[in-house]
């Protein structure tokens, strides 16, 4: 969605993803991006994206707040990376879910965890 008035612009865009096996949510991933600009001045520009394997007790939170990035697992402050290469892959064979452990591991990857 984008509007703009006087100068000034707003765009939301919004996608989300959701993966279910007999009914039960297997996984999810939402991300949503929002600018705001005035008129003459810098956009401020917020990005939220949530990642959500319940399964594998996966539940990221990432925000990007005009580059000041905060990360959020499984609950406030948690930073583990309990899973296995095994675990993973088990996951995926089990789901047929591949997007969301990509998803997850890029994460992973940016954040140089593995």
């Amino acid at each position: 969605i984008f509007s703009g008035v006087n100068g000034n612009s707003h765009r939301i865009k919004q996608e989300n993803q959701q993966v279910s096996r007999n009914g039960k949510p297997v996984s999810r991933i939402f991300h949503q991006e929002n600018v705001n600009g005035e008129a003459g001045k810098k956009p401020h520009f917020e990005d939220l994206t949530e990642v959500n394997i319940p399964e594998l007790d996966i539940h990221e939170k990432i925000v990007n707040n005009d580059g000041a990035v905060q990360i959020k697992r499984n609950g406030e402050g948690s930073v583990q990376f309990p899973h296995s290469a095994a675990e993973l892959a088990g996951y995926v064979l089990e789901t047929g879910d591949q997007a969301s452990v990509v998803k997850f591991l890029e994460m992973m990857l940016t954040e140089g965890k593995i």
